[in-house]
Formats: structure tokens, sequence, C-alpha cells
């Protein structure tokens, strides 16, 4: 929090902020969360559909290669999709 600004807002999707701390610094705490949603979901598919939010691919492998894209994506640093040709 020392890098957050006095009037400045913190976002997170996983912890929550001691409310005392919070105001103390002056800032601002926000969590975000989601519900699953069908409608929502419903939106995304035909956003994807109409490719106004294309699925970006990271790399395309032959799946004899799954074993390496698993470790790939475990390792954390996969932007994309790794696509595995059947």
């Amino acid at each position: 929090m020392a890098a957050v600004k006095p009037g400045g807002i913190v976002v997170s999707v996983v912890d929550l902020l001691d409310p005392a701390v919070v105001r103390a610094r002056g800032i601002r705490f926000e969590r975000l969360s989601s519900v699953p949603s069908g409608e929502q979901l419903a939106v995304f598919a035909v956003a994807r559909r109409t490719q106004e939010a294309p699925a970006a691919r990271a790399d395309d492998l032959p799946a004899g290669r799954g074993a390496q894209a698993q470790e790939e994506s475990r390792a954390g640093h996969v932007r994309g999709k790794l696509v595995l040709a059947l």
C-alpha cells in the first residue's frame, strides 16, 4: 500500500484490507468479485463469435506435445490459449 498515493484506490480480486488501515492512509479499497452467470456467459459467447472479443492464441501445438503445453501453462507465463491440434 505504500505505493498508493493519498486519495488513490486499491482494487483487489483476492485480498481484503483492514478498514482502519485504509482510512488512516487516506485511500479507498474496492474488492471485485463475480458470481457465475449464464446470461453473462451468453454475452461473452456472442462477442467471441462476432470477433468483438477475439481469443488470444499463444501457440498451436500437435497433440503429442500436450505435456509441454501443460508445463507451459503451469509455469504461468502463457498469455493466451494453448491450442492442441488433434
